[in-house]
């Protein structure tokens, strides 16, 4: 992470926003995801809060959990 911004991505906002809709249409915290997933709680948390861009791997892992399909367009 980049210690010398002081807010989180804009662009990266619109995917957090996505995560956290689908996470919690599935009824899960953050946690459970991560638990579900096998991905870091932290890893979730900031993907979340928008400081962190989700590598491939990490959002077919998190899709998979959430029952969802992952699309470029």
């Amino acid at each position: 992470m980049d210690t010398n911004r002081t807010a989180p991505d804009p662009d990266g906002q619109y995917l957090a926003d996505m995560f956290i809709t689908a996470r919690r249409e599935y009824g899960l915290t953050q946690s459970e995801l991560a638990k579900k997933s096998g991905t870091a709680q932290s890893t979730i948390a900031r993907i979340e809060s928008g400081w962190a861009n989700p590598r491939w791997k990490t959002m077919y892992r998190v899709a998979k959990a959430l029952d969802k399909k992952i699309s470029l367009v």
